[in-house]
């Protein structure tokens, strides 16, 4: 069972690779995917350690407020990780 943390960086990761000209000012949810993916990005998420923890912390109490956080999660984990994009996937 993965982490929420590595659930939301290999997520962050692929968004960045897959969307070359990503704009870090606009919603992942804008630029990459579709409701499909989101649906698989989702299920990630609620499988991973931790996930109770975050239901609990920002009091998550139905769906649709349980995935506005999860996007803004991966939007904040992709603007962590975007200053390294550069020098990250240029190896790749």
């Amino acid at each position: 069972m993965m982490k929420i943390s590595s659930v939301l960086t290999n997520w962050a990761t692929r968004a960045l690779i897959e969307t070359p000209d990503f704009d870090i000012q606009e919603c992942v949810t804008i630029q990459f995917g579709d409701n499909l993916l989101y649906e698989k990005f989702f299920q990630e998420i609620r499988e991973a350690r931790g996930w109770l923890n975050i239901q609990n912390e920002f009091r998550l109490r139905s769906v649709r407020a349980e995935q506005h956080k999860l996007i803004d999660l991966l939007n904040e984990k992709i603007e962590s990780i975007y200053p390294m994009r550069n020098d990250t996937f240029a190896r790749n």
